[in-house]
């Protein structure tokens, strides 16, 4: 038997459910406090208060721990719905008895869960900034945060923030997943995302749509109006809004001519500026930065098409984003709740950061790089410098500097980049001993002659990036992947592609799913004890530099690498390039 007590307190309306105690069981749980939340941001032209409803739960040790602090995160409904249907208790969400349950079975770890509400007259806002339906981009990823870290006893850092939504709430952890990655939020769960592919228009069933919207008089009963007309007019208030045009105010993607129905370019441009799957290249460093992006669908989803999450996926693959993509057996929405249960709550569990930190780094974690033309020794702006094995990247500034703050304790390998330059790859310590800037001095690319491999963009080719073409022709002591092979491979890690094209390479499982590479006992004597022996890990040199650390190659995409070469053994590999159990060399695509 279950009682609830509602409690009203300084305008603050707390709900506070708990279980009652069985002759063997007296588990803790949770509350949920719901508020209003007034913000600038969500002033707007539908008549839509510039405020919103908040449901917040709190974890069972909020109210016995009074110092302790928690991660966020932030969950974001789907259309035609709102906050309460996340709260209320039921077979399909219910997150208080979700988080209860998984709190209490060690699954999860206590956090704070907070769920605006982002419903608009028309059902929805999409969680962006719009002059129509209000900035609600601006509302979550900065007031909401700013509020509940006010309001509530927070871990207040990237780290130990998530962001999390279904269905439209999915397109909107994408959306503000890849704009605020790294800087505000620390991990991303997109349940089976809506609107991530460029829109389509088929004349059969989108006409009378179309036709509808414009013959609109009056935004008053449009909620009773039928789901394809709301979706559409919604979409298009937060992605084309139009404060000319009363009283739906957005501009039409589609238009008729001459009896014809065509697309308006400027509209569709506006459209694709928030579509997730051509953001993402944009958006890499940011996406990069993350502790964790992951998404799902079910295979029956009868409301999105599950190919449209491939697609996410793929170009999560192409861009190098290190990401875990699942394909599960339900619909649109009835296995919402399992999906909290048994795979987003865990996910935030193991990504976010729980620990508050209360001093302040040590100075050596803020170690400078410095980039500089070899001609001019002028500082070059916009270089992006990135960690090879994570994969998380920074520009430099006006100032040719950047901080290596991204880069983790010890260090690693870091690749520097900008069109028109040579790149350059160097192993960057970060330890108290190394504190002096880095800098690096980069020279002006030669542009050689197209090589067609898969396109005609223009190549820039070193002289290690040659020597090695020269190995791979000679196929001389080792085994080799060129560069028409790893294109074939642009959707997938490198991980898979070495596995398949390079035998005698064995992978070997981390303690947090990474991927290791070992030689076989076949293609080397010392690897009889390859899971427990270090030295019979394969040496790995990326652009001709030794990496200290072993990378993780399921992290690593093969859309970065032109050329990669495995000598199983030390007779055959080049003398340059030594390994007391096989060297791997990897080379970076140079344009």
């Amino acid at each position: 038997m279950h009682s609830c007590m509602s409690v009203v307190s300084r305008g603050l309306l707390a709900l506070a459910c708990l279980a009652s105690l069985s002759g063997e069981s007296g588990a803790q749980t949770g509350r949920i406090v719901v508020d209003t939340v007034r913000s600038a941001s969500l002033a707007n032209r539908i008549g839509r208060p510039a405020e919103t409803r908040v449901s917040v739960y709190l974890p069972p040790s909020y109210d016995r721990a009074p110092s302790a602090r928690y991660p966020v995160v932030y969950l974001l409904h789907g259309f035609d719905a709102n906050d309460v249907g996340w709260i209320r208790p039921g077979p399909l969400v219910g997150v208080a008895g979700i988080m209860d349950g998984l709190i209490a079975s060690g699954k999860a770890k206590d956090m704070i869960v907070v769920m605006p509400n982002g419903s608009t007259p028309l059902g929805g806002s999409f969680y962006v900034n719009s002059a129509a339906s209000g900035n609600w981009e601006d509302f979550i990823a900065r007031d909401l945060i700013a509020w509940t870290d006010k309001r509530f006893r927070t871990i207040p850092r990237a780290e130990s923030r998530g962001i999390a939504g279904h269905s439209m709430g999915g397109f909107g952890t994408l959306y503000l997943g890849m704009r605020h990655g790294g800087e505000t939020y620390g991990a991303l769960y997109a349940m089976s995302p809506c609107c991530t592919v460029p829109a389509s228009f088929d004349s059969t069933r989108d006409s009378p749509v179309w036709d509808a919207l414009g013959t609109a008089t009056s935004i008053d009963g449009w909620q009773r109006k039928p789901f394809p007309l709301r979706a559409t007019a919604a979409i298009s208030q937060a992605f084309a809004p139009d404060t000319t045009r009363a009283p739906l105010y957005f501009s039409p993607l589609e238009v008729r001519r001459n009896g014809r129905w065509e697309q308006n370019p400027e509209v569709a441009r506006q459209f694709d500026e928030h579509t997730p799957v051509l953001m993402i290249p944009r958006y890499r460093a940011n996406l990069a930065a993350m502790r964790g992006v992951q998404l799902d669908i079910g295979e029956q989803d009868n409301m999105v098409d599950p190919r449209d999450a491939m697609r996410v996926d793929t170009a999560l693959t192409k861009a190098g984003v290190p990401h875990v993509f699942q394909l599960f057996q339900g619909d649109h929405v009835n296995r919402i709740g399992a999906r909290l249960e048994n795979a987003v709550f865990p996910f935030f569990s193991r990504v976010l950061v729980f620990e508050s930190r209360t001093q302040t780094p040590p100075h050596y974690r803020y170690r400078v790089l410095g980039a500089f033309d070899e001609a001019t020794g002028q500082p070059i702006e916009d270089v992006e410098v990135s960690d090879i094995l994570s994969g998380a990247s920074s520009l430099t500034s006006v100032t040719g500097t950047v901080s290596l703050f991204f880069l983790p304790d010890s260090g690693s390998l870091v690749r520097l980049r900008k069109v028109g330059y040579e790149m350059q790859t160097l192993a960057v310590a970060i330890t108290p001993a190394d504190t002096a800037p880095v800098t690096v001095v980069l020279r002006k690319a030669v542009v050689l002659p197209t090589m067609t491999v898969m396109d005609s963009t223009p190549s820039y080719r070193s002289g290690r990036l040659r020597g090695a073409e020269e190995r791979v022709k000679a196929r001389a002591g080792g085994y080799f992947i060129d560069e028409a092979q790893m294109r074939k491979w642009d959707s997938s890690t490198l991980a898979n592609a070495l596995i398949a094209r390079a035998p005698g390479l064995m992978p070997t499982p981390g303690a947090h799913g990474e991927t290791y590479f070992v030689s076989s006992r076949k293609m080397c004597k010392q690897a009889f004890q390859c899971s427990t022996r270090p030295d019979c890990y394969i040496s790995v040199y990326i652009d001709g530099v030794l990496s200290a650390v072993r990378p993780d190659f399921s992290r690593m995409s093969t859309i970065d690498y032109a050329i990669a070469e495995f000598y199983p053994s030390a007779p055959s590999e080049p003398v340059e390039y030594p390994g007391p159990c096989g060297s791997l060399l990897l080379w970076s695509r140079e344009s």
